[in-house]
């Protein structure tokens, strides 16, 4: 089991709890200022991820970190992940119930990278077609990648579309390189 399969079903549970208390905009919230305090201070998370730090430091220097969280449930969510050694968790934590809430919802974000930014029509059928798709509302998350030299990359959660001409040249490439040339 992976890491992050192992990591959802942590943040699948406080999903769960904080939907029960209909805290999940706060929580999440919580969770963004902590993952913004931890990016501040590099020396916190290095002494939060190291194995060598005990677990009563870590406990102390989560309290100081989320001294400001509106939710105890985010004080103890944090908490037990320490206890059970999985501090980790805490560094997909936004990403992950963000994207729970987002199902819940019936919406999704697709991470969009173009060789060349997309005009309004085209956004406009690409969200189109990726609502049919996956029959849900669609933000686009737009980034431009040149070295895909045409086309695009989508991803929806676990889905990827990969239309972008790089990776149309290099099956191109697979499949000539498989054919077999005549001898002489």
């Amino acid at each position: 089991m992976t890491e992050r399969t192992i990591a959802r079903r942590y943040i699948r549970a406080l999903f769960g709890l904080a939907l029960e208390q209909g805290d999940v905009g706060n929580v999440l919230r919580d969770l963004e200022r902590l993952s913004a305090k931890l990016a501040q201070e590099p020396a916190a998370l290095a002494a939060l991820l190291d194995p060598r730090t005990g677990r009563i430091a870590k406990q102390a220097l989560l309290e100081r970190l989320l001294a400001d969280a509106t939710r105890p449930l985010t004080r103890d969510f944090a908490a037990f992940l320490v206890d059970r050694g999985r501090e980790r968790i805490l560094l997909i934590a936004v990403e992950e119930l963000a994207a729970m809430g987002n199902e819940h919802r019936g919406a999704a974000v697709a991470e969009v990278v173009s060789a060349a930014p997309l005009d309004a029509d085209a956004r406009a059928a690409l969200v189109a077609r990726l609502a049919e798709m996956t029959h849900l509302t669609i933000t686009l998350d737009e980034k431009v990648d040149a070295s895909l030299l045409g086309g695009m990359r989508v991803k929806v959660g676990s889905m990827l579309l990969d239309a972008s001409a790089s990776r149309r040249l290099a099956g191109l490439r697979d499949d000539l390189l498989r054919v077999a040339l005549p001898s002489r």
